[in-house]
């Protein structure tokens, strides 16, 4: 079929309703279809759309690549640039995205979207007053459109101007036709802000309301199942039996645990070494278990066939992961990977790096959980955190690997809890440095000085000293915990 100007404005405004749906890969259906009739390559509106549906679904470079060539032929639309910005904002590079747009305000310094996402970028880098600064700058000089009213929640709430921030949310979450995109992180942001003024209950309302909106589906039953079967194929003799690659490389440090765990903060204090280097959640390990599996993972993420990891297939991937991540840090004795994620493949780890170490970070099964619920993913990529049913049987099978993964692999696995951490940062980092093979370093202490951009939820906790309120943040909210606490392993909780 052949489409003219006005069907390629329909194909743009179709792929953006879908994106704004949470349905990217039928916006990117749709994009792909309509490029391929004569003439709408040349669409920039068209790129801009296919560009976002192309990061919407994890393809971040892909999307930076096809729109190239629009961006040199149109360089001075703010759109594109902000489209740019945005590949690099879902990827949590918050520093080149601040780049994009900054260059899309330079052509139009009153451009909503572009002034919106730089705030964004500026949270996540913690740069809370020039967020506010920006913001409140462009009300005075005008622009106080949707865009830029919803950013204005969350400066708000970080400026612990909580009373303002809940009443802006109340109102904008009324705006009739509101996409999923923009109403979602606006429920979590009044939760936070009920949270913050001391308002429980209220609070915990908000955050289911705010978690049933999201909706994602978690199938606690089949990922229970799997992770059984892990256990079944990873026995004792599996793991003797498999081969080990050559390369004896003890550079990499794996981060693993539950989400909102202190992963960040582990890294943080590693990366504070001037030997080592902290890569961030890295996604290399996941995909060479897909390329050794052949096809889509099952809904653990993990490898049950273990007749496919010959010593060649070992081999190539123990080479292919260290050419990745070393080219991070070239010269860095240490460098640490801290997927949290990857705790479901130690046993393939331990075959493809067998000198590598594994570091295992533990917190209170209740502050964890809670934790996730309060906070809100985007992409969906996570699927357990939206209910408290979910979250209690997910972490309950990842307490059960994590047990079965110590007691059959001979690579070292160190618990670093969280709460001994906060109480005795010296000691616990002392023990910390000292597993991973480095000397002493007094910078690991002042962790938070590290000028590096941390690509998580926990960006801003590792900017600031340790502080213990983190810690029974649960305790306020245990009246509504009942779905969570029943499914949690007693010998998780830790008082």
């Amino acid at each position: 079929m052949l489409y003219n100007a006005t069907d390629i404005a329909g194909a743009v405004i179709e792929a953006q309703r879908l994106i704004n749906a949470g349905e990217g890969r039928e916006a990117l259906t749709l994009c792909q279809k309509t490029l391929k009739s004569p003439g709408a390559g040349e669409d920039p509106r068209l790129q801009a759309v296919y560009a976002t549906s192309l990061s919407t679904v994890g393809l971040g470079a892909e999307a930076r690549k096809a729109l190239k060539k629009t961006l040199r032929k149109h360089p001075k639309l703010p759109d594109l640039h902000c489209v740019v910005g945005n590949t690099y904002l879902t990827e949590m590079e918050y520093l080149e995205a601040k780049r994009h747009f900054a260059k899309a305000l330079e052509l139009n310094p009153k451009h909503a979207m572009a002034l919106r996402c730089m705030a964004g970028a500026m949270i996540s880098l913690s740069e809370h007053d020039a967020a506010l600064q920006l913001l409140e700058g462009a009300v005075r000089n005008g622009v106080s459109n949707l865009d830029i009213q919803i950013a204005l929640t969350r400066v708000l709430y970080n400026s612990k101007r909580y009373d303002e921030s809940i009443a802006l949310v109340d109102q904008l979450i009324k705006v009739e036709g509101l996409s999923d995109q923009l109403r979602f992180p606006m429920l979590f942001t009044k939760a936070d802000a009920l949270r913050g003024a001391g308002r429980s209950d209220e609070a915990f309302a908000a955050y289911t309301e705010a978690n049933r909106a999201v909706g994602v589906e978690h199938d606690i039953e089949a990922h229970a199942k799997g992770i059984d079967r892990l256990m079944e194929v990873w026995t004792p003799e599996a793991v003797a039996a498999l081969p080990k690659s050559n390369r004896k490389s003890e550079q990499i440090v794996f981060i693993v645990g539950m989400p909102r765990s202190g992963t960040s903060l582990v890294e943080q204090i590693i990366a504070s070494h001037p030997r080592a280097f902290g890569a961030g959640e890295l996604r290399h390990m996941a995909d060479i278990v897909t390329q050794i599996v052949g096809g889509t993972r099952e809904i653990t993420g993990g490898l049950f066939d273990l007749s496919r990891l010959s010593a060649k297939n070992i081999d190539n991937a123990s080479a292919h992961y260290l050419s990745q991540v070393t080219s991070l840090a070239p010269g860095a004795e240490r460098i640490s990977d801290k997927m949290p994620g990857n705790y479901i493949s130690l046993g393939l780890i331990g075959s493809i790096l067998p000198n590598c170490k594994i570091i295992h970070c533990v917190r209170d099964a209740r502050d964890t959980c809670l934790s996730c619920y309060f906070n809100y993913f985007r992409g969906k990529r996570i699927t357990f955190a939206y209910d408290l049913e979910d979250l209690g049987s997910y972490f309950n099978d990842y307490w059960r690997m994590m047990k079965h993964w110590k007691s059959v692999l001979d690579v070292p696995i160190m618990d670093v809890v969280y709460e001994d951490l906060i109480s005795d940062q010296e000691a616990q980092s002392r023990r910390l440095i000292d597993f991973i093979g480095l000397d002493w370093d007094d910078r690991c202490l002042e962790f938070y000085k590290t000028k590096r951009v941390t690509k998580t939820l926990s960006a801003d906790q590792v900017n600031k000293p340790i502080y213990r309120s983190s810690m029974s943040r649960w305790k306020p909210f245990e009246s509504h915990l009942e779905p969570l606490l029943k499914r949690l392993p007693a010998d998780a909780l830790r008082d």
